[in-house]
């Protein structure tokens, strides 16, 4: 896998190349990132943060340790990558997609997005929270006895894959089926002193 420094990152990406599939950006400062021409146009900083990393395909990329705090990364493609103890804090992934990717000891502090794809992405030991409006497309990902879902707002997340993950957390934690739980969760409602399991 060859490597690649945050110079040569940006001075290819002002060029116009986009592709930066398979390499190495481990344990680089990638945080900040902001195109200056781009930025020239505009005096508020939402909209500053706009112009970033946006687009770029990182397919099978190692970000293990990278610092992405404060980057935009819109709509880029992070599918198979290793984001292994990456900072993502403050980030905006909006339209981004992560299947697939190993996103463990990961930390999301304020990142927010709009349509990101998290499908088969391994949450284990992820940490923070991860703020959005719309969907997510959360599927088959992997993290502690379902505890990535507390990452997310369930309210907002894409239903059928929010529940498949709570089944699976429920059914682990507390050796019962979602429907038996939600039942029982119900009966201490109308009868708060009745003996439940948990």
């Amino acid at each position: 896998m060859a490597e690649i420094t945050r110079e040569e990152l940006l001075a290819r990406y002002k060029a116009g190349e986009r592709d930066f599939s398979g390499l190495d950006f481990s344990g680089l400062d990638l945080s900040g990132i902001q195109d200056e021409e781009m930025l020239a146009q505009y005096d508020y900083a939402f909209l500053k943060a706009d112009y970033a990393l946006n687009r770029c395909i990182f397919r099978g990329a190692n970000f293990s340790y990278v610092n992405f705090k404060g980057t935009c990364i819109a709509h880029c493609n992070f599918r198979s990558s290793i984001l292994f103890g990456a900072n993502l804090s403050c980030c905006s992934f909006s339209g981004a997609n992560f299947t697939e990717a190993d996103m463990r000891e990961v930390t999301f502090d304020n990142g927010e997005g709009i349509g990101v794809i998290f499908e088969n992405t391994n949450f284990t030991g992820a940490k923070g929270n991860f703020c959005h409006e719309g969907t997510l497309c959360l599927r088959n990902c992997i993290g502690r006895g379902g505890e990535f879902i507390e990452l997310f707002n369930e309210e907002t997340v894409a239903r059928d894959y929010a529940r498949d993950s709570h089944r699976r957390y429920i059914e682990k934690k507390y050796g019962m089926s979602l429907e038996e739980f939600e039942r029982i969760r119900d009966a201490k409602k109308t009868k708060p002193d009745a003996e439940i399991p948990f």
